[in-house]
C-alpha cells in the first residue's frame, strides 16, 4: 500500500513520500510515527455514525462527536422551520386555489383551514430555543 506515517498533534496520516513538503509549509511534524498499513485502512476511511477521527494515546482513534454547539442547534431548527413552511405552503396553495375558483369540497376547505393553522403555528415557533422545541403536528 503505502508508507504512512501518523501526526497526532495535527491529528492527520501523510505519505512519507511528501513530508520535505509539509515541512517546507511550516507544519510541525515534531511527533510523526510511522504506522501500519491496517491503521491507516481502519482510521482513514469514514468514521462510524456518531464518532470522528481523534487520539488515544498518541494513536488514531474513533471518538464521540462533541455535542452540536447552540448556534448549530439553532441553525438546524431554522432549516426544519423551512422545510416544513414548505410542505405547508404547497398544502395551502393548491386547496386555495380550489377554493378561489369554487371548486373546492368540504373536506378541502376544512383542510385548508387545518394548514393554515399548522402554518401559523410553525411561524411562531421560537428557533432560539433548539432543541427544546415542540414542533406542531402536521394535518392529515
Amino acid at each position: 500500500m503505502g508508507n504512512y506515517v501518523w501526526s497526532a498533534q495535527n491529528r492527520v496520516f501523510l505519505a512519507e513520500a511528501l513530508l520535505p513538503s509539509y515541512d517546507d509549509a511550516g507544519w510541525n511534524l515534531s511527533d510523526i510515527i510511522k504506522i501500519d498499513d491496517s491503521i491507516y485502512i481502519e482510521f482513514n476511511g469514514n468514521p462510524p455514525v456518531g464518532k470522528q477521527r481523534g487520539v488515544i494515546n498518541g494513536m488514531p482513534a474513533w471518538v464521540d462527536l462533541p455535542p452540536p454547539t447552540s448556534g448549530e442547534l439553532i441553525s438546524s431548527a431554522n432549516a426544519e422551520k423551512s422545510r416544513l413552511k414548505s410542505i405547508a405552503d404547497s398544502g395551502i396553495e393548491w386547496r386555495q386555489d380550489a377554493v378561489n375558483d369554487g371548486s373546492a369540497s368540504d373536506r378541502e376547505i376544512a383542510d385548508l383551514a387545518a394548514w393554515r393553522k399548522y402554518r401559523v403555528a410553525l411561524m411562531r415557533i421560537d428557533t432560539s430555543k433548539a432543541p427544546d422545541i415542540e414542533w406542531p403536528l402536521k394535518p392529515e
